[in-house]
């Protein structure tokens, strides 16, 4: 089955600590990663893990992150042919404060490259 996705691909940030901080605080925290995030990545890369052949289409800066997801649709065989690759803009990116013991998160995204209404 061919799937088209067209979507966001953002870096996500993630960074664990024992709490969220509230405006002014500053947490310790325990650990952070750094990997592929966006819903529209995320649904393409699973629809191809899947089994489905899937396209990807989007715009991400020339930097590292958008290097993460090249090498992401490669991996999984994902037709990025409709990625537009900017030299303006940066990809986005997302950073995610997890609380470690609850789960509950709070994330701030900066949608960078795919946004078009600026």
């Amino acid at each position: 089955m061919s799937i088209c996705v067209f979507g966001i691909f953002v870096a996500d940030l993630c960074f664990f600590a024992n709490d969220i901080p509230i405006p002014g605080q500053t947490v310790l925290g325990k650990k952070y990663i750094i990997g592929p995030g966006g819903k529209g990545s995320n649904q393409a890369i699973a629809a191809a893990r899947a089994g489905g052949n899937v396209s990807f289409i989007s715009k991400v800066g020339k930097d590292s992150y958008a290097d993460l997801a090249i090498s992401l649709y490669d991996k999984d065989k994902i037709n990025y042919d409709g990625l537009v690759i900017s030299e303006n803009e940066s990809t986005g990116a997302a950073g995610i404060l997890i609380n470690e013991k609850t789960g509950q998160n709070a994330i701030n995204v900066v949608p960078g490259a795919c946004w078009y209404n600026r």
